[in-house]
């Protein structure tokens, strides 16, 4: 697991079939890496959240 701060979101112009409904956030972990992440929760920009 990591901590990281959610700094934006990612738009796709196609959904995959079989993936459950959610976003695409770009994320920043405590180490500097910007990553991105699949959210089901509804995160924000400025939350904490963590990686799995």
């Amino acid at each position: 697991m990591q901590q990281a701060v959610v700094t934006g979101t990612v738009w796709s112009t196609k959904r995959i079939e079989g993936m459950p409904p959610g976003a695409l956030l770009k994320v920043r972990t405590a180490g500097g890496d910007d990553l991105v992440a699949f959210d089901v929760l509804g995160s924000g920009v400025g939350e904490e959240v963590l990686i799995t």
